[in-house]
């Protein structure tokens, strides 16, 4: 779900939620000799100064406070917004949806102030700065790009007087502030630029106690989001909320997280075999649902290269241009695979999505993950949630990955999260965790309503941004990475039975040849314990006459799990009918609901294992054993 800049969906934004006291306006600013209430430091040599802006344009100017800090130490947009949330009474700014209130007085602006349902044609806070410049080492730094520091950033000046404004092209929270920094925030449609503001004038006396803050920036096509659980007074600001006990994100002592550009992954997804996707909003009377992407987008290597690319542009129509699909509210893709995935040692895949962390936390979209061995029946990994669900994370919000166990989407683009087959091994004899060909990924709703949202194994709602209501909603899927694959057991066969010179000729190496001439194709060799390249002293299917009928025999190797045998019989050289399979190595199963009877059916012998069917004498029959390859 992953939106590009304020361009599209209005602006980036912080929010905060705090009991103050007012205060009145001053006259217009156009420099920074203009602002009279300052937070932060004193004024002196060595100390830097900045702007905030703040225009509802409701047809009265807009305010300016001014910011001061250490000019040796690094400020960001968040810790002005902070400073002058902290310092003046009359200003809160609340983060009850994106973009959030933003209020001073009687002065107030939110999203959907306009009424409509859409952010694509509402009104919103638009976010700007006086200079360009990316800084967030753990995003950007991961995925390729050379951060400057913010140090040889220029600010471009008042954007009042000689200077101008930028769209910002990061979030309030990675936004470096600079001597001589303005940042700008207008209320409007995309292009809302604030006009010149009034100074709030310096108060002489005030008190604050500030009950909670939520920060959440939004970069250019990226969303950062840091959810901040504080008790604060004066100044102060207490701990982060405690965090449960998985495993935390990447670069962080005990995380599991899997680089995309891990030598562990030995491939990746090659085939899609369902696609459904989810509704834009789950429990809306709304029936639009997600449609931006390909299938193509979840195949091959992930496509995240740390640009702006990597996310979709909301009035983009669908149109691929970020290698993601999203799978809307509670949406689902199945991808295969050209080698079965096989339970080996540590975790055996990993999956990725374009989610971006902050800190510890992450912006995440998170998914389900089942798996299958037939294509048809599904199984699904213990997935965990620990978020608390009494406050909705809303739809830019951050979570903790420590509190989520296999829910795909815990770590941000570029890392996988990991699944181990291991966990499986015991849940169904429908699932062999030795040859996995499908994995599903399921859309998490995020929603704490009980009769719309998602639980966890243990019945937990699962607590991840709601509502995502957009064409890019729900988990944007974007690579799955086999760490662990079955090995391809007749390919090693071919090898290791023919000479170098032999291998890529089909006529003699081939599943179909007979190079020996016993009558045994290379395929029957390989599936019954023959030698391809000598000849066998008897049929593969023997037929003898016994005490209950016809006696049909023949030889199998127990360890080929990648073969599917079915004796058929045909009357009168009519259609072939089935009569014993087994598939997979499993015990020989009559075939239900037919006609033929089948007096008995035996299994002996260890490697190679010895099958005998009886089927009693009625009338001429033709009898044949086909063998064949499955994934």
């Amino acid at each position: 779900m992953k939106q590009n800049s304020l361009a599209a969906e209005g602006g980036r934004w912080a929010a905060a939620a705090v009991l103050l006291m007012t205060a009145g306006a001053g006259r217009g600013a156009v420099s920074l000799t203009d602002v009279r209430w300052w937070a932060g430091s004193p004024a002196g040599p060595g100390v830097s100064e900045a702007a905030l802006v703040i225009d509802w344009r409701d047809g009265t100017p807009g305010l300016v406070w001014g910011y001061r800090w250490p000019s040796e130490e690094s400020r960001t947009g968040r810790d002005m917004l902070e400073a002058v949330l902290g310092l003046d009474p009359g200003l809160t700014v609340d983060s009850t949806f994106f973009p959030g209130t933003m209020a001073w007085g009687g002065r107030s602006r939110s999203y959907d102030d306009a009424g409509t349902a859409s952010y694509l044609d509402d009104r919103y806070w638009n976010y700007w700065v006086n200079n360009e410049v990316f800084l967030h080492p753990t995003d950007f730094i991961q995925n390729g790009h050379v951060v400057p520091p913010a140090t040889v950033v220029v600010p471009l000046g008042s954007p009042f007087g000689s200077g101008r404004w930028v769209e910002s092209p990061t979030g309030l929270a990675d936004r470096p502030l600079v001597n001589g920094s303005w940042d700008g925030w207008a209320f409007g449609e995309y292009g809302s630029l604030p006009g010149v503001p009034a100074a709030v004038p310096e108060p002489g006396v005030w008190g604050m106690v500030v009950t909670g803050f939520c920060v959440l920036a939004m970069r250019r096509r990226r969303v950062v989001a840091v959810a901040v659980a504080v008790a604060v007074l004066g100044m102060g600001v207490g701990p982060v909320a405690a965090s449960g006990p998985y495993a935390p994100g990447p670069g962080q002592v005990g995380s599991d997280a899997v680089a995309a550009g891990s030598g562990a992954i030995r491939s990746w997804a090659t085939g899609v075999a369902a696609f459904l996707p989810g509704l834009q909003r789950k429990g809306s009377a709304s029936t639009a649902t997600a449609n931006y992407g390909s299938t193509a987008s979840v195949l091959g290597p992930t496509g995240i290269t740390g640009t702006d690319g990597d996310y979709p542009m909301a009035g983009g129509g669908g149109t691929p241009g970020a290698p993601v699909l999203s799978l809307g509210d509670g949406g689902s893709v199945t991808v295969t695979f050209a080698r079965p995935i096989t339970d080996g040692a540590g975790a055996d895949f990993a999956v990725f999505e374009n989610g971006f962390a902050s800190g510890a936390l992450v912006f995440a979209e998170l998914a389900f993950v089942e798996v299958s061995s037939n294509g048809s029946d599904f199984f699904r990994f213990p997935a965990v949630s620990c978020t608390a669900t009494g406050v909705q994370v809303g739809a830019y919000g951050a979570v903790d990955p420590r509190n989520l166990r296999n829910l795909a989407g815990k770590h941000p683009a570029g890392w996988g999260t990991p699944f181990d087959l291991a966990e499986l091994a015991a849940v169904s004899p429908l699932l062999d965790v030795r040859r996995v060909t499908h994995v599903r990924l399921v859309d998490v709703v995020g929603s704490v309503t009980g009769a719309i949202g998602s639980r966890d194994s243990l019945g937990n709602l699962v607590n991840d941004p709601f509502p995502t209501q957009f064409q890019t909603g729900g988990f944007d899927a974007d690579a799955v990475g086999v760490m662990n694959e079955a090995v391809d057991a007749w390919a090693a066969w071919v090898e290791a039975g023919f000479p170098v010179g032999q291998r890529g000729d089909a006529a003699v190496s081939g599943a179909l040849a007979d190079p020996d001439g016993d009558g045994w194709p290379n395929f029957a060799e390989y599936a019954c314990g023959g030698r391809p390249l000598e000849r066998e002293g008897q049929p593969l299917l023997r037929v003898s006459a016994g005490a209950g009928g016809v006696v049909l025999e023949f030889t199998r190797l127990g360890e080929r799990g990648d073969v599917r045998w079915r004796l058929e019989m045909s009357e009168s050289g009519g259609a072939w009918v089935p009569v014993v399979e087994s598939a997979g190595g499993a015990r020989a199963e009559v075939m239900a609901g037919r006609e033929v009877v089948v007096s008995g059916v035996t299994e002996s012998g260890g490697a190679v294992v010895t099958v005998r069917v009886t089927v009693p004498l009625a009338g001429a029959r033709v009898f044949r054993l086909k063998l064949e390859r499955q994934p």
